[in-house]
């Protein structure tokens, strides 16, 4: 199994912050262990999606989900 770091950029997030929800966007980057990039970007996005602590901080509607890009994807 191969390697790869993947950056993502998250955008649309409703967060909580100061008593006051505000529109914010992130950049982050996973380690992943995938057969290929389209896997290891698969893989990141769900750590993301998974995280718990960023899902109890999101406030977003089914209507105006937040969203998850991989910008760049490298084998390591």
């Amino acid at each position: 199994m191969k390697k790869f770091s993947v950056f993502i950029h998250g955008r649309n997030f409703l967060i909580r912050l100061e008593e006051k929800i505000e529109r914010l966007g992130f950049y982050t980057t996973r380690y992943v262990d995938a057969e290929d990039s389209a896997l290891a970007e698969f893989k990141a996005v769900e750590l993301i999606q998974n995280d718990e602590d960023l899902n109890q901080n999101v406030f977003n509607t089914p209507e105006n989900p937040p969203m998850l890009y991989a910008e760049e994807i490298q084998e390591i």
